[in-house]
């Protein structure tokens, strides 16, 4: 096998013999520090180190150690520099197993560089995959979307349109506000912004002459009583307090049939270290109610790794869709895709800005083609769709005043 040691006192030094012996056609596998001799194994305390550098050397190079038509490799005392060694295997049919471990290092290798470059894209799909690259769109995605635009025909950006369409369509929350009262409850950890949408979406709700109420079991926030307490009287809307499930199911009896929306804000948590469960608990009445849905909000600005757990965290709890909130602030929201495409849940709405009612906007391939590819600020994107129905009732227009 074209497997290649190569030593020096420090990594400059090793990567120079490499460089001098094979040029840049070798490709290094695996780096490490070693005892420089048998005694720095014996006296530790003098750090006596060497660098070594494992290389897979293509065949027919020249200087690569191999004696033509002997089948053995060049011993190190055989090559100009005493830095460059070889194996010393007298035969490589007869050492099987070291033959296995560079077939192994080599197929890892071939793997690592697999997954670090990138496919090249052609035609105009090549300039769009950067944009998407630019905005945080892993690579499997986005080889997911080139598959479904390479099957479309015609104008390319109409082609591009269509596979967004056809590839996010089943990654957006298809929930509807119909004939019963529906209450939407918003979940989540601390400083996500689940009270604000909560008021955004109130506001639509009153602006579409809806009838709106509120509740909060947001007791642990100070003073997030009274914020929610200053929307409802602005809104015209009831607000009630609850602590337990009894509660809840006594304030929407009281409510009875004649509220069409409930919007409910929970407490936001360390749900890392805090069971989801209590929480979701004070839910189970507003299902026997009417019709509820259960919203996680999290922040786009939050990491891959942390929204991966937060979702795992809740993946028992019949949660419904997701919420994604601050995509303003963000340069990068396509990780979140790659989550909602793997399965986790539906996205439903984003919110782009500050200000109530009007910085959020139900999610669809539209506006997610918008946000990706169209020149400006995510909350330009989003004001595009400022008018339409968020809540896409039976029978309402589109958007307001159509």
């Amino acid at each position: 096998m074209p497997v290649r040691k190569i030593v020096g006192k420090n990594a400059e030094e090793a990567m120079a013999r490499a460089r001098a012996a094979y040029g840049d056609r070798a490709f290094l596998l695996e780096s490490r520090r070693r005892p420089a001799s048998p005694w720095s194994r014996l006296l530790p305390w003098k750090g006596e180190e060497e660098v070594e550098l494992l290389l897979y050397v293509p065949d027919g190079l020249e200087g690569e150690g191999t004696l033509k038509g002997s089948g053995k490799i060049r011993a190190v005392s055989e090559t100009s520099d005493p830095g460059v060694r070889a194996s010393g295997r007298p035969d490589a049919a007869s050492s099987s197993g070291d033959v296995l471990r560079e077939l192994e290092n080599l197929r890892r290798f071939v793997e690592r560089l697999a997954e670090k470059a990138p496919p090249e894209y052609s035609g105009d799909f090549a300039s769009w995959a950067e944009r998407l690259r630019a905005r945080g769109m892993g690579e499997a995605l986005l080889a997911g979307l080139y598959e479904v635009y390479r099957e479309e025909t015609g104008d390319p950006r109409e082609k591009l349109f269509r596979a967004f369409r056809a590839r996010f369509a089943p990654a957006v929350w298809q929930g509807r506000v119909g004939d019963r009262p529906t209450v939407l409850a918003f979940v989540g950890p601390t400083g996500v912004g689940k009270t604000t949408t909560l008021a955004k979406l109130a506001g639509q709700a009153v602006l579409r002459g809806m009838r709106v109420a509120l509740l909060t079991a947001d007791t642990y926030r100070m003073a997030a009583v009274e914020q929610l307490g200053k929307y409802a009287g602005i809104l015209g809307a009831p607000m009630a307090v609850v602590r337990t499930p009894a509660e809840v199911e006594s304030v929407l009896e009281e409510w009875g049939r004649e509220r069409e929306l409930v919007l409910f804000d929970t407490s936001g948590r360390n749900y890392f270290e805090e069971d989801p469960g209590r929480t979701m608990e004070l839910l189970a009445p507003a299902r026997a109610w009417g019709a509820a849905y259960a919203f996680l909000v999290v922040s786009a600005t939050q990491m891959p790794s942390d929204l991966e757990a937060l979702f795992s965290r809740f993946a028992e709890h019949g949660l419904d869709a997701l919420v994604l909130t601050k995509v303003d602030e963000t340069r990068t929201p396509g990780h979140v895709l790659d989550l909602v495409l793997r399965g986790h849940l539906p996205l439903a709405y984003l919110a782009c800005g500050q200000s109530v009612p009007f910085d959020l906007a139900r999610a669809s391939p539209e506006l997610l083609f918008e946000l990706f590819l169209a020149p400006g600020p995510a909350r330009e994107a989003c004001g595009r769709f400022k008018d339409w129905d968020v809540f896409l009732r039976e029978g309402s227009p589109r958007t307001l005043g159509r």
